[in-house]
């Protein structure tokens, strides 16, 4: 899991890194996405774990997961969502979310 975690980071750091050096630096574009004197932005990463209870039908499972699909379409609509997506090892880590807030308790309040 840690290996796959460290791969997606590697990948998007060589990506950006790229793109960064053949760029100029917008002071303007990067307040406009939030980001300070920098260019750094401040995000909140959530890994999503198995819950304890487990639906006792299919239908319910089937009912929980439209639930869950259309609050991460909510959040990505209102834009607090910047990234969701599972993971496929079928580990206690189900998946990941990445929030465009700055503290842990917005990204709590986003989620309900």
């Amino acid at each position: 899991m840690l290996k796959i975690i460290f791969l997606m980071f590697l990948t998007i750091l060589i990506s950006n890194t790229g793109y960064t050096q053949s760029s100029s630096y917008d002071s303007a574009y990067a307040k406009s996405l939030g980001a300070d004197d920098y260019g750094m932005k401040e995000y909140v990463m959530a890994f999503l774990k198995s819950g304890k209870v487990k639906p006792d039908s299919q239908e319910k499972a089937n009912e929980l997961q439209i639930a869950h699909l259309k609050n991460i379409m909510r959040m990505a609509e209102e834009g607090s969502l910047m990234l969701a997506g599972p993971f496929s090892d079928g580990g206690e880590i189900r998946g990941i979310y990445i929030f465009n807030v700055k503290t842990i308790e917005e990204a709590q309040t986003d989620r309900d």
